[in-house]
């Protein structure tokens, strides 16, 4: 799983989106975007899309919906 900001210093956030889609690899990594800035509808490989400040526990309760089960 992969926490993603759309406004980075050094790169968009869009861009780390749109490579972790095209590459097998990564396609399949879960993806939340936490943003303080108004995301346009193209955010593609997002799970969800958090509004910065966010609740913590609600980002917690995310984060442990979209884990995988514990192997035994």
């Amino acid at each position: 799983m992969k926490l993603v900001d759309l406004n980075l210093p050094s790169i968009d956030g869009r861009t780390i989106l749109k490579d972790l889609a095209a590459h097998p690899s990564t396609s399949d990594i879960p993806v939340i975007v936490v943003t303080g800035v108004e995301p346009k509808p193209d955010l593609p490989h997002a799970l969800v899309v958090l509004w910065r400040p966010c609740d913590r526990d609600h980002l917690a309760r995310i984060v442990a919906n979209h884990l995988p089960a514990p192997r035994r």
